[in-house]
């Protein structure tokens, strides 16, 4: 929906989710991690987190949201503490159509991954 026509509530509601669980997550698992002395955090964004898609405004902002907090939690690399962020990207551009060649170039398919391929991906 065009930004002027996305309400406020549903506005904050998509960044309550992406925003603050991804930062409420992120802080639990850290406290346990550099107790441990090591560990791994993988977030997951979007293609949205890599570009604007039109009418999409809020889950845009959030997914952005959620890459650059990742990469700003670099501060705990010292503690052996790795922390990255997928971005699934629709490789068709049918999504993304604006999605610059370097980031088809990634893709290992021309389609949109399911969600198993996803997790396959991560966890390998």
């Amino acid at each position: 929906m065009p930004l002027v026509d996305h309400d406020p509530v549903s506005f904050e509601a998509s960044l309550s989710v992406n925003v603050v669980g991804t930062y409420l997550c992120m802080r639990s698992e850290i406290a346990a991690m550099r107790v441990r002395g090591r560990g791994a955090i993988v977030n997951i964004s979007l293609g949205a987190g890599l570009q604007g898609v039109a009418s999409l405004s809020a889950y845009c902002a959030a997914k952005h949201a959620v890459m650059g907090r990742t990469e700003a939690a670099l501060d705990y690399a010292a503690a052996n503490i790795r922390m990255n962020v997928v971005a699934r990207l629709d490789c068709s551009g049918t999504y993304c159509p604006r999605a610059p060649q370097s980031h088809r170039a990634f893709c290992a398919t021309p389609a949109p991954w399911a969600p198993e391929e996803v997790c396959v991906a991560v966890f390998r």
